[in-house]
């Protein structure tokens, strides 16, 4: 935002993204990411914020792309392995 413009706000308010990942580092980012965070509310954009989350969305997308889905229940994924008496 700082940089001049166009900038991601104006990127995202002329609709030409679909996809934001950002992920703010120290201080000097909290007006920047406070701009993109209401421009992608705005426009309905979904937005990421970890690096983590960025790595699932990238599998589901390839996953999708490649017609791989899988559904399983949360409490699935999560279940304790039942240790051997």
């Amino acid at each position: 935002m700082k940089e001049g413009r166009p900038n991601v706000v104006d990127l995202i308010k002329g609709e030409r993204i679909q996809l934001i990942i950002n992920t703010p580092h120290g201080q000097d980012t909290f007006f920047d990411e406070k701009a993109i965070r209401r421009a992608a509310v705005t426009q309905r954009i979904p937005t990421i914020t970890t690096i983590a989350a960025a790595r699932a969305a990238a599998e589901g997308i390839a996953a999708t792309q490649r017609r791989q889905i899988t559904v399983n229940a949360l409490q699935e994924l999560r279940r304790e392995p039942v240790a051997a008496h």
